[in-house]
């Protein structure tokens, strides 16, 4: 069954660089799932398995857990087998030390991301994994990564990480895509890029022409019949005084399991 990251000009970039770093991690930092109702079943699958709900951190958590999870996604489904439910969970990190007060943490502290396909236990009272890949490492500054379940199929939907880092003025960000399966979660894609800027580090500052910002609008190509659609990507952006304009189309491989993507929308610094 399938389913459906002392000089004028060195000061001016590091405050760029802050800057872009506090905007990538709020823009990608997991937000609870707003304006969709959580089942009562599914509500109790994440209590049994996460603990209570933990007011202070924003999330369900035991005392002795190192993350406060909340709900990312939630989708239900109708299959011919009945009802699944596909459900990400984003866990953030939670310094039990302070009496578990949430507290700013490193940002080489990620959080962490469960992804789960629910189907109804035997006796039809309560949720089961079907399928379920726990303990993703994703996100920064204590946080998870933000996570979608999207359409990427006629009948097939997954699980979208979208992810970011700063580092010495290079910021970039960058898709993972986890597909449901048979018998288990595939990483069907590690990176995709979404965006990517190196105008806050060094090297942009020393050589112009190699300064560069890109983005990459992504999207699955809903006219095809294939079992995955392929992705249609646009690039755009500059580098240096040059404008940047390619598109690409990324076909999914039954085979090998996974999204044939090139080396030009997969490049990272």
């Amino acid at each position: 069954m399938q389913f459906l990251s002392h000089s004028r000009q060195a000061i001016e970039r590091m405050g760029w660089l802050l800057l872009g770093a506090t905007l990538c991690a709020q823009a990608l930092a997991a937000q609870p799932v707003k304006n969709k109702p959580i089942a009562p079943a599914v509500r109790e699958f994440i209590e049994t398995t996460y603990g209570k709900w933990d007011a202070h951190n924003k999330g369900w958590r035991t005392d002795d857990d190192s993350y406060a999870y909340h709900v990312c996604d939630v989708t239900r489904l109708t299959t011919g087998d009945g009802p699944r439910y596909l459900l990400a969970m984003c866990g953030n990190f939670v310094d039990t030390a302070q009496d578990g007060a949430a507290t700013s943490a490193p940002d080489s502290t990620g959080g962490q991301t469960d992804l789960y396909v629910l189907k109804p236990t035997g006796d039809g009272k309560g949720l089961e994994p079907v399928i379920k890949q726990t303990d993703i490492a994703s996100g920064n500054f204590g946080n998870a990564a933000d996570v979608s379940i999207q359409q990427l199929g006629p009948h097939l939907y997954g699980f979208v990480i979208e992810d970011g880092v700063v580092l010495q003025g290079y910021v970039e960000t960058g898709r993972s895509i986890w597909l449901p399966r048979p018998n288990k979660l595939v990483l069907a894609a590690k990176n995709i890029d979404v965006s990517m800027s190196n105008t806050g580090s060094d090297r942009c500052g020393k050589q112009p022409s190699a300064c560069e910002e890109k983005e990459f609008d992504i999207k699955p190509d809903t006219a095809s019949t294939d079992e995955v659609y392929p992705l249609k990507i646009h690039e755009t952006g500059n580098r240096g005084d040059k404008n940047i304009d390619a598109n690409y189309v990324i076909r999914f491989d039954p085979v090998k399991q996974t999204y044939l993507v090139p080396k030009a929308v997969s490049e990272q610094y």
